[in-house]
């Protein structure tokens, strides 16, 4: 379940990437959760968390892992990469424009003491598949107008509501101003489906620092902070 979850909250932070709606070269930006018409990039994120299990119910899950090696509680570096690339088209005459993402790589893997990685099969993988949505005037998505393809229907039903969610959520963030000398920090709950199964809130802490403006391109450094729970804790 939590390993699903930290999924799909790396998705999250590839699909909300903040945008700058403007930089200048006195070095103060103002960056938002939503996005504008004709644009055309690629996101890239990678997580690196160690993460811990234990078992709160047995089913037998105990019994059965110990057969394999695997004790609990047990510990686990976990290292997800994945791309998407973001393009929107022109604004309609009604200010209204099209969003498209395409996911293009995601690979996981367990990190051991010595520093190798191993690869895992990750059957929650999007490569290859796309996602369309409506963008309203203010760069807000309606959510109802998502369609997802090139992808297993079976697995777009399982992302569906998820992206649905996301994209309601990521229109009510406020933007954030930063300058050279003055950080932001920002507190963003989430609500997310996942799976099907449950829903689980999402807290987090991000922290903004300003790095450089050159030629209007501004350099971010972000740092996230998560915690995880459910409606009624």
């Amino acid at each position: 379940m939590w390993f699903r979850t930290w999924h799909f909250c790396g998705i999250w932070v590839l699909l909300i990437a903040p945008q700058v709606l403007w930089a200048q070269s006195s070095h103060t930006v103002q960056i938002a959760y939503r996005v504008q018409p004709g644009a055309d990039w690629i996101s890239e994120l990678t997580t690196d968390a160690m993460m811990s299990f234990k078992v709160v119910e047995d089913r037998g899950i105990v019994a059965r892992s110990a057969e394999r090696g695997v004790r609990f509680p047990a510990q686990a570096n976990l290292v997800n990469r994945q791309s998407v690339r973001h393009t929107t088209s022109a604004a309609e005459p009604d200010g209204s424009f099209t969003v498209h993402l395409a996911f293009l790589s995601k690979t996981a893997a367990v990190r051991d003491a010595d520093g190798n990685e191993h690869v895992m099969p990750d059957n929650s993988a999007l490569v290859g598949s796309r996602v369309q949505a409506r963008a309203l005037p203010d760069g807000r998505i309606d959510p109802t107008s998502m369609q997802i393809t090139g992808a297993p229907e079976e697995k777009a039903a399982l992302v569906r509501p998820v992206f649905q969610a996301m994209f309601e959520q990521m229109g009510a963030l406020e933007n954030v101003s930063l300058s050279a000398d003055q950080g932001a920090s920002q507190r963003v709950e989430l609500m997310m489906p996942i799976g099907g199964i449950a829903r689980v809130a999402i807290g987090m802490d991000i922290n903004y620092k300003l790095v450089d403006v050159k030629e209007d391109i501004a350099e971010i450094d972000m740092v996230y902070v998560m915690d995880f729970g459910t409606p009624d804790q």
